[in-house]
């Protein structure tokens, strides 16, 4: 912890900590009182009334209107400010940046898409990813309290991030010092799959009992784990590549290097190659794949059973060794619609063990193209609502980018 933070902490951790309670309740169950906060804080009426007043002068909550109360007196309800402090969330995908700004109830404000021309250099990725930048922060409504980052590639190793697969031209590039040097913001980063966690949970509360698995089912197939609602960071912040669990042993050659991994089979590149191959049909989507497998076509329902059959193998491995509560499935893979869910499902459910099965809910999902982008900017919010020392450094005057 830096000389500033300790400081921040020792004069007002109290104050800061008993604000961060009222404004996560506000968060929870908009509309509430001040002394409806104080029951729900288990804080003391004055303590409330000064916390509130703090929010109020930071602009972050405002009064919503007033109503009688059973006691005759005006009820005053709370809610966090639709037009105050902004986040910034970006996401960082091969073919294109996406940015959205957010409010503090995490409603998107606005959305910026920037597509990325194939075989783009690392230095004309980069300047893609400052004007989005850019072009957010003037269009923030009074303060940004910062910004997160989701990142495609395979982890990161201080300020650098691994793109060796997809965009090795971008090795070298020191993220965070960008940020910093060009924004004066150090923003929250983290891959992919645990921003699309973060808007599983908002969306899901029930995730955030127990232990839960996400699985991604696209180009790449990935994965991230909450316990509690909390991630669990795996080896340099990567939450887990189950698309390179080898189901084959020298099977075909993957874009990682080794063979047989699942992806070489599951991954919708993979799906559209062996059903282009097989149903000479060239430009076929997986959408179109979908409705040949509703309409029982022989060989494309051969081939996405099988598919289910690889996937559910794979995740019930998964499923018992780790015994969590909720499997959230999402990924463009699913667009392959009702059966291939079903064949899913019953494969996965056939091959786990009694203590794995019992209990366990799959839930199917779809993401919007901008989730990512949500989702960097939740690891913002989730920080600003539980760290004091972020909370109070948000409410400092400095404005990000000016």
């Amino acid at each position: 912890m830096d000389e500033e933070s300790s400081k921040i902490l020792t004069l007002s951790d109290l104050k800061i900590r008993h604000t961060l309670m009222v404004l996560d309740a506000l968060r929870r169950n908009e509309g509430m009182s001040r002394s409806e906060l104080a029951k729900s804080a288990g804080c003391d009426n004055t303590t409330v009334t000064r916390s509130v007043r703090l929010l109020m002068n930071g602009k972050l909550i405002v009064a919503s209107g007033k109503s009688e109360s059973m006691k005759g007196r005006p009820r005053e309800a709370l809610i966090l400010n639709p037009k105050g402090p902004q986040i910034i969330g970006i996401s960082l995908e091969p073919n294109r940046i996406d940015g959205v700004l957010v409010d503090l109830s995490g409603r998107i404000r606005q959305r910026l898409d920037t597509p990325i021309a194939a075989m783009s250099s690392g230095a004309c990725y980069m300047d893609a990813f400052r004007e989005t930048v850019s072009t957010l922060l003037k269009a923030v409504k009074g303060r940004c309290l910062g910004m997160g980052v989701s990142t495609f590639g395979a982890g990161m190793d201080a300020s650098h991030l691994d793109f060796s697969v997809h965009f090795p031209d971008l090795q070298e590039v020191d993220l965070l010092e960008t940020c910093r040097r060009n924004f004066g913001v150090e923003p929250e980063v983290a891959d992919m799959m645990r921003c699309r966690m973060q808007v599983e949970l908002a969306r899901e509360p029930e995730l955030r009992k127990g232990m839960a698995l996400l699985v991604w089912l696209g180009g790449g197939i990935g994965m991230n784990i909450t316990v509690d609602g909390q991630p669990v960071p795996g080896h340099r912040n990567h939450g887990g590549e189950l698309g390179h669990n080898v189901c084959e042993p020298d099977g075909l050659p993957c874009a990682c290097g080794r063979r047989g991994c699942l992806e070489t089979r599951c991954s919708t590149g993979a799906v559209l190659m062996f059903a282009r191959m097989i149903l000479q049909i060239n430009d076929l989507n997986i959408s179109q794949l979908g409705a040949l497998v509703e309409a029982d076509q022989p060989e494309a329902v051969a081939l996405v059973h099988e598919v289910a059959q690889r996937l559910g193998i794979a995740l019930a491995n998964q499923l018992n060794n780790l015994n969590v509560n909720n499997l959230v499935l999402d990924g463009e893979l699913l667009q392959l619609g009702d059966r291939f869910r079903d064949d899913l499902e019953t494969e996965i459910r056939r091959l786990l063990f009694p203590i794995a099965a019992h209990g366990l809910q799959i839930h199917f999902r779809h993401m919007d193209d901008d989730g990512l982008a949500l989702g960097a900017a939740s690891l913002v919010r989730e920080r600003l609502f539980s760290d004091p020392v972020f909370f109070a450094k948000a409410l400092s005057p400095k404005r990000i980018g000016k």
